[in-house]
């Protein structure tokens, strides 16, 4: 039996557990299980508005989330996960405080919503 850490992106890794089977003759089979567990979701908030910009009804979309089994890496400020949809464009942002969730939610809106371009510095 061995296991293989495998680059996940969101959660850090997910490892395999492989065997090797040897069922007659020299045909050998591999048999994987993942280990990791699912991840667990809360919505948090998910709402669509129409945007101002445009005169084809172009909606705009917020869905954020709370990762329930989130555990803390150097990599990710929080269990948020946040997407932005805007037409057939879609912003992902993983590992999100909720602070900083919040102010992409409202620089996002008032971006593609309104109209208003705020600074970042």
């Amino acid at each position: 039996m061995h296991f293989y850490g495998i680059p996940y992106p969101q959660n850090g890794y997910i490892f395999l557990e492989t065997n090797l089977l040897n069922y007659g003759g020299s045909n050998w089979f591999i048999e994987e299980s993942y280990l990791k567990s699912e991840a667990k979701f809360v919505v948090v908030e998910n709402f669509e508005e129409e945007s101002r910009l445009h005169d084809d009804r172009t909606m705009v979309r917020v869905l954020l989330r709370r990762h329930l089994n989130y555990q803390p890496s150097r990599f990710t400020s929080g269990p948020y996960w946040l997407d932005l949809h805007v037409a057939g464009r879609h912003y992902p942002y993983y590992g999100l405080s909720e602070q900083k969730a919040q102010e992409l939610v409202c620089r996002f809106l008032l971006e593609h919503v309104t109209g208003v371009a705020p600074t970042r510095h």
